[in-house]
Parts: structure tokens; sequence; C-alpha cells
């Protein structure tokens, strides 16, 4: 069993990070799309999920937060991974380098 410090301390990291929410992703969509709903009833996750799409996908003013979404998703690409990987296998078959006979 987890101690209180310790949920205190996951706590207060989550809350540095992302001003409360557990990533950024949930947090940009929140500050962004559904900070300014006022919600009269519960919500569900698909209500949510529904809001947010058509905000992003079907809203022709949307532009600006679709390209910023994109962005924000292609910048936590690690390239450099990719580019390892997709470089390995170049150069193994350059090398004519089988698996089986490694």
């Amino acid at each position: 069993m987890q101690t209180a410090p310790h949920y205190c301390l996951l706590l207060k990291n989550i809350y540095m990070s992302y001003n409360g929410w557990s990533n950024h992703a949930t947090f940009r969509v929140h500050n962004d799309i559904l900070n300014g709903i006022a919600f009269e009833d519960t919500v569900s996750i698909d209500d949510l999920r529904e809001i947010v799409t058509n905000t992003v996908f079907r809203d022709r003013d949307a532009y600006f937060l679709l390209n910023d979404y994109a962005n924000l998703f292609l910048n936590t690409v690690n390239w450099g991974e990719l580019a390892e990987v997709y470089n390995t296998d170049i150069l193994t078959m350059k090398l004519n380098i089988n698996e089986s006979k490694v």
C-alpha cells in the first residue's frame, strides 16, 4: 500500500507538470475547448469526445486549433529513434546481413 506522502508528491508533480491535469493533451483539451462550457448535467467520456471532435474536425473556424494540435503531436515524435531504426534497416540491407545468421 502506498503512503499518503507518496500520493501528495505524485499529485504535486502532476499539478506542477500540467496545471493539475494528468498530461499535456488533457490540459490543452480542457483549456482550449471544454473550459468555456458550463455543463449543467453530468457528462460521459463519449459526450466529451463528441464535443471535442466536433470542435476540432467539424468547425470551419477551428483550422488554427487543428493545426496547433497537429504540430503539438508531431513535436512529441522521437525523430531520432525513427531515423536510427530506418538507418539500421538500410545498413542491414546494404550489407546483406541476415538476422538469422547473426
